[in-house]
């Protein structure tokens, strides 16, 4: 609560960007670095699933649904329940389907950080090393999300090779796409003519198509071009994902640490039969 509070009810208005992307990359963090609060749950599962395997009691790949299927609803939830709160509480763009994207994108991250840890587990031989492991991909991928410094500004080429698979990154562009674009925002005082005092927001932006209002304008001073727009935004922060390529994105990865997850768990069980 503390957190959601500290980023209550954000301005409006490009000035406010840094911020809105600051209360959006936060809510990322929490997710990405929570499951490491119940690492030693999985270190545990991977021992009983090793004594109950070699007895015979189930397959590999029964233990493997079961186990994803008992532990999806609960990272849904637990996923939506903070983050939707945080999304509240900041303020956010809030239209159904931006909420909704917000949402998918936020699970999918929390799936594949939760995914990053079990895989880590299995191919370890015990906590800690799993903890080193997990700890170095996850650090890595947050420090290449692009949020601290853009991909453009990498110096050493692997670095910039190292972010495509960090997966913060492509969970932040959706979400900052999903909050920025399409935004016209409002321009200042300037823009209303003599002739339309008190102008309405939405008269400001008809008269920024209107040529006749905008020639009558530049003699006297004013300007009817807005100061930026969300789109414009992202293209400085080098964000150029929509949401649903995004989406896909962290589909695919979050397949891909399936897979591999259930090949370790399959080699780890050969090895110690």
């Amino acid at each position: 609560m503390t957190v959601w509070l500290v980023f209550y009810n954000l301005d409006d208005g490009p000035t406010a960007a840094f911020e809105r992307f600051s209360a959006i990359y936060f809510t990322m963090l929490l997710y990405e670095l929570l499951p490491f609060c119940y690492m030693s749950f999985y270190v545990w599962d991977r021992k009983f699933f090793l004594s109950d395997r070699a007895s015979g009691l189930y397959a590999t790949s029964a233990y493997y649904a079961a186990h994803m299927a008992a532990s999806l609803p609960f990272v849904v939830v637990n996923t939506l329940c903070g983050a939707l709160a945080a999304y509240g509480f900041a303020g956010l763009r809030y239209t159904p389907a931006a909420i909704v994207l917000f949402g998918i994108i936020l699970v999918l991250q929390s799936l594949i950080a939760i995914q990053i840890l079990v895989f880590c587990v299995y191919v370890s031989s015990d906590q800690d090393i799993a903890y080193v492991l997990a700890t170095g991909y996850v650090g890595l991928s947050i420090l290449l999300s692009g949020v601290f410094v853009r991909p453009s500004q990498l110096k050493i080429p692997p670095l910039l090779w190292l972010s495509y698979i960090s997966y913060p990154r492509w969970a932040f562009q959706g979400l900052a796409w999903n909050e920025m674009s399409g935004i016209v925002y409002p321009p200042g005082a300037n823009c209303i003519v003599p002739s339309m005092p008190g102008a309405s927001p939405t008269q400001i932006r008809q008269a920024m198509s209107n040529p006749q209002l905008a020639q009558q304008a530049v003699p006297e001073g004013f300007s009817c071009v807005p100061s930026s727009t969300g789109d414009q935004i992202l293209s400085f922060w080098e964000l150029s994902l929509t949401a649903w390529e995004s989406i896909a994105i962290l589909a695919g990865v979050y397949i891909f640490f399936h897979v591999i997850s259930y090949a370790a768990l399959t080699l780890l069980h050969r090895q110690k039969r």
